[in-house]
């Protein structure tokens, strides 16, 4: 199934990562970018949005 996604924005330098997506019409982001594996690293994420796998 192919999704349509639009860029949200990023904040990196030259490299692209981490950048968001959302899918329109939907509440579902996708983020590309180094996995986070530290549950510790997850309370700093500031969007009210963000879910913990």
């Amino acid at each position: 199934m192919a999704r349509r996604l639009w860029k949200v924005g990023t904040n990196s330098g030259n490299d692209g990562c981490p950048t968001l997506y959302a899918e329109p019409g939907t509440n579902t982001y996708v983020v590309q970018g180094n996995p986070v594996t530290d549950p510790p690293s997850w309370d700093s994420w500031t969007s009210p949005r963000a879910r913990r796998p």
